[in-house]
């Protein structure tokens, strides 16, 4: 769909003439784009968004090298976190995209350290108070 990435890639566009009823000035709102606020190598487009109930959102497209790949996120709280995270993603899937099974593998060892160094969270419960004497006494009454 060569039509959708060059309108996806555009930066800056005018629809209708300047100064003519109905002009438009668009602007991209993908700032990993070249030129934009955030560029990420190999960025070419594709679709930003938002909704309260999701947050903000966007699926990005990437050729590097003649690989391209696609990136999905949803649920950040502004466009700057979501285009930095995307950003990070890209530099770190695109070293393990020749091979996906080591990096998997890879990536499960270091999930597996993190969670035997980590504390693991659990509160212990309350100790009980005793009950005092007085008390189990009027009980056995």
């Amino acid at each position: 769909y060569p039509m959708l990435m060059k309108w996806a890639s555009t930066q800056r566009a005018d629809f209708r003439a300047p100064g003519s009823r109905g002009h438009l000035d668009i602007i991209n709102h993908n700032h990993l784009l070249p030129g934009g606020r955030y560029p990420a190598a190999g960025v070419d487009g594709l679709k930003t968004g938002f909704i309260n109930r999701s947050g903000y959102c966007v699926t990005t497209t990437c050729n590097r090298d003649g690989k391209r790949m696609i990136v999905v996120v949803v649920g950040f709280d502004t466009a700057k976190n979501r285009d930095l995270f995307v950003g990070k993603l890209l530099n770190w899937g695109y070293p393990r995209l020749d091979n996906p099974a080591a990096a998997l593998e890879q990536t499960q060892r270091k999930a597996a350290e993190m969670k035997t160094r980590a504390p693991s969270g659990k509160k212990s419960a309350p100790a009980k108070k005793a009950k005092s004497a007085k008390k189990v006494a009027s009980v056995k009454k």
